[in-house]
């Protein structure tokens, strides 16, 4: 049984309380989780969009009389984790892994085999590659890195 002094309207007020409640609960949950998810892809979103263009490889800064089209270069999709590219004569793909905001590893990289007078970069190239197990970005700079050592620097 009911109390006396208690209507409809009182019974309307407590399931609309209820209802912003729970309202407000989800919308705080739908926040706190977007904002979660954006804080984790920001420095690897920075990795698409561009060809990265290799401007040095162990320290050593590539000839500048190098042309365009026999520079290595990198280049990624982050929907399939796929990576593809020049490597200096040879065109290159594979996959990629991402494991937080710094470590990477490639695999199943696979290129053409055209016979190319100056194999020694592109060889060079696609080893530094296949051994590469950090990243950094900064501005318009990419560092792969493998045991703490910067091995190739690319810009776009």
């Amino acid at each position: 049984m009911l109390p006396n002094n208690y209507t409809d309207s009182n019974h309307m007020n407590i399931c609309k309380q209820k209802l912003l409640f729970v309202s407000l609960l989800i919308f705080c949950i739908l926040i706190l989780a977007t904002g979660c998810e954006n804080n984790t892809n920001r420095p690897t979103q920075e990795l698409e969009g561009h060809t990265w263009e290799l401007i040095s490889i162990d320290g050593v800064e590539l000839d500048n009389q190098l042309s365009p089209e026999h520079r290595p270069s990198i280049t990624f999709d982050l929907n399939n984790f796929t990576v593809t590219g020049s490597s200096g004569c040879n065109l290159y793909n594979g996959t990629f892994t991402l494991d937080g905001k710094s470590t990477i590893q490639f695999s199943s990289l696979i290129s053409t085999k055209k016979a190319c007078p100056e194999m020694g970069l592109e060889n060079q190239f696609l080893d530094r590659l296949t051994n590469a197990s950090s990243f950094k970005i900064k501005n318009q700079t990419f560092k792969l890195s493998a045991q703490e050592s910067i091995s190739m620097t690319f810009e776009y």
